[in-house]
C-alpha cells in the first residue's frame, strides 16, 4: 500500500465512525431527553408522595401518643382508686 492509502484509511474510518454516530446520537439524545423529563416527573411525583406519607406518618405518632398518655392516665386513676379501696 501506499503511503497515501495508508494514511487515507484512518481518516475515511474515523469519518465514517463520526458520521454514523452522529447520525444515531441524534435520535438517541432526544430519546434520552424523553428518558429524563419522564424520570423527573416520575421523581417530582414520588416526592409529593413521599412528603404526604411523611405528614400521614406524623399525624400518627401524634396519635399514638395520645392513646399513650391516655392509657397511662388510666392507669395512674385505676391504681389510685385500688390504693384507696386497701386504705378503707
Amino acid at each position: 500500500m501506499s503511503y497515501r492509502v495508508r494514511m487515507a484509511v484512518p481518516a475515511v474510518l474515523l469519518a465514517s465512525t463520526l458520521a454514523l454516530g452522529a447520525c444515531a446520537s441524534s435520535s438517541e439524545v432526544d430519546d434520552l431527553k424523553t428518558s429524563v423529563n419522564s424520570l423527573e416527573a416520575e421523581v417530582a411525583a414520588l416526592r409529593a408522595e413521599s412528603a404526604q406519607s411523611a405528614q400521614e406518618s406524623r399525624q400518627a405518632a401524634a396519635a399514638a401518643k395520645q392513646a399513650a398518655d391516655a392509657a397511662t392516665a388510666a392507669s395512674e386513676r385505676s391504681e389510685r382508686m385500688f390504693q384507696r379501696s386497701l386504705r378503707k
